[in-house]
């Protein structure tokens, strides 16, 4: 029996607190806490999505009206991690 492909993400307090404000319904936020979370390949793909909407300048907007600089820099952080680590899931290069 093939045991599940699964994802190791690490969570910053900034995305912590981003998700317990945020709520997002899609992700499994009983598995994304401050710290190293393993995830299904799935859900590390919800997780990857997520981040690359939120770090889109083209989708939200950055700045005193909008996301905080840092808080988009946080976003963008864990989606260059989340799509290295998902393709070592997977055995392809990032």
């Amino acid at each position: 029996m093939n045991e599940p492909v699964t994802v190791v993400l690490r969570i910053s307090a900034c995305i912590d607190n981003e998700y317990a404000n945020r709520q997002p319904d899609h992700l499994p936020l009983d598995k994304l806490n401050e710290g190293r979370c393993t995830l299904t390949l799935d859900e590390a793909k919800e997780v990857l999505a997520d981040a690359q909407f939120n770090c889109d300048p083209r989708a939200v907007d950055v700045g005193p009206y909008g996301t905080p600089l840092p808080v988009f820099n946080a976003y963008r952080a864990l989606a260059k991690q989340a799509q290295a680590a998902i393709a070592a899931a997977q055995g392809v290069a990032a």
